[in-house]
């Protein structure tokens, strides 16, 4: 693969992280604050899927992250507790970080 595809693809999950970042604190005052939180979340989850598609093994550790994150907000749905928003919001974070992690090592490797 190009290495100028390599640099779109992990330029659109870095916009997508840095976005839903931009967006919680004005998001939360809405009356749709949480629609549009998802709607951001679920961006990383695309964005990040499309950068990892070449990298098999990074793929799979995604989509099962991905899962993980798409269970916890059902859960979140289901069960409007503390415990829920926590496990949901956790998930979230550990997906970010996962992305992030795998964003700046390619970024590193595709740079150097």
């Amino acid at each position: 693969m190009p290495t100028r595809e390599y640099r779109w693809r992990h330029l659109a999950l870095l916009i997508s992280i840095l976005l839903l970042f931009a967006v919680t604190p004005l998001a939360v005052t809405f009356r749709h604050g949480i629609l549009i939180l998802d709607i951001a979340a679920t961006t990383i989850l695309v964005a990040g899927t499309y950068a990892l598609s070449e990298r098999k093994h990074l793929f799979t550790i995604a989509v099962i992250l991905s899962a993980i994150s798409i269970v916890a907000a059902a859960l979140l749905l289901v069960f409007p507790e503390h415990w829920a928003v926590l496990l949901q919001h956790g998930c979230v974070v550990v997906l970010i970080a996962f992305f992030l992690c795998v964003f700046s090592a390619t970024s590193c490797a595709v740079a150097g």
